[in-house]
């Protein structure tokens, strides 16, 4: 403020003396202006000095080193706190967690450039040797999976995937055949989904969705499923349709349920197996409870206890079609448990 003060005063000066006048301003003026320049002599003496240490001719060499020197410095303090982390990634803020991903993405970068690699794989698509560093044995690296060529970053699930969690032989690799086998052996860890059902491959996608949901997706795996350009092969098309396959056989299969629901069953050591229809069997709420009888699956001819409508049109026939009122008795893959009245809604089985 003082400083204001006496620069506006010299200025209003100059403003009603003119500049060739100064030496006639107020006495009391020129001696606070020499006093306030005294005082203030050294900080403007060291500021010179540093403008002269900068910017002249000879001390140029010397203040770009300094600057250099410094810059490299500076980055050599970022980057080991990045790759070395005195803090644990999960415990940073996601906004700091997403400078520390990015600048990592950057390291890598630049090392490729200086070190003259290059890459065998488009952007986005990981080899398996890459992949294998984000095992979380090392904090230079995120901590990744893979399921059925799909990454995802289980960072925000550590604890689970980390040496020593529950779940860390899924780090760092494609072990999409254990989600269904339960077999963490090291054969078992792979990504060979050959052999398997097409109901357990049904099963195994909803492993996939809950990966798609609750991790973020980084990339693809090079390799069974995707391309090095990240492409799907023919391997991955098969998984793909045979999990139609199940999804459709399913979907076939309750449409059939609500045709000819499950029986309710019980077995005890005194009577054997004895099997029964209602309303409510098979967990199908309908108004009619049926009859039990053995129906034949047409591919495998394996058998199972239905109930089986006793009245009314048959469930395929035309829509005002003459019939007989026996609801679906006469179904061709149906057949009577031996021993047991035709009407009765309770049978026993008899033992294999």
């Amino acid at each position: 403020a003082r400083g204001r003060r006496l620069a506006f005063r010299i200025g209003l000066t100059l403003a009603r003396h003119g500049l060739p006048r100064w030496r006639g301003s107020p006495p009391n003026l020129r001696k606070r202006v020499a006093k306030d320049l005294s005082m203030r002599r050294p900080v403007l003496h060291s500021v010179n000095r540093s403008i002269h240490f900068f910017f002249n001719h000879r001390d140029k060499k010397m203040a770009a080193r300094f600057m250099l020197v410094s810059a490299v410095l500076v980055a050599f303090l970022a980057i080991a706190f990045v790759y070395f982390e005195p803090i644990p990634v999960e415990k940073y803020p996601s906004a700091v967690q997403k400078v520390h991903n990015k600048l990592l993405e950057s390291g890598r970068f630049l090392s490729s450039l200086f070190c003259g690699t290059k890459r065998i794989t488009a952007e986005g698509v990981f080899t398996a040797e890459e992949l294998r560093k984000y095992d979380g044995t090392s904090d230079v690296h995120g901590l990744y999976l893979a399921l059925l060529g799909r990454i995802y970053d289980v960072q925000k699930g550590a604890e689970h995937y980390r040496p020593g969690g529950g779940y860390a032989h899924f780090a760092g690799r494609d072990a999409s055949r254990a989600y269904v086998t339960g077999d963490f052996s090291e054969a078992g860890l792979t990504d060979d989904l050959q052999g398997l059902s097409d109901e357990s491959l049904h099963t195994f996608t909803q492993w996939v969705d809950f990966y798609e949901k609750d991790y973020r997706f980084v990339g693809k795996l090079a390799g069974r499923y995707y391309t090095n350009e990240g492409e799907p092969t023919e391997e991955l098309q098969r998984v793909l349709a045979a999990v139609e396959r199940a999804k459709e056989k399913e979907y076939l299969t309750k449409e059939a349920s609500k045709v000819f629901p499950p029986c309710n069953s019980e077995w005890t050591q005194e009577g054997g197996t004895k099997v029964w229809c209602s309303t409510q069997s098979g967990g199908i709420q309908r108004s009619w409870a049926g009859v039990p009888r053995q129906f034949f699956e047409p591919e495998t001819q394996v058998k199972r206890c239905v109930c089986v409508r006793t009245t009314g049109p048959p469930s395929d026939a035309a829509v005002g079609a003459k019939h007989n009122n026996r609801g679906d008795l006469d179904h061709p893959q149906l057949k009577e448990y031996p021993g047991c009245q035709p009407t009765s809604d309770t049978c026993k089985v008899p033992d294999p």
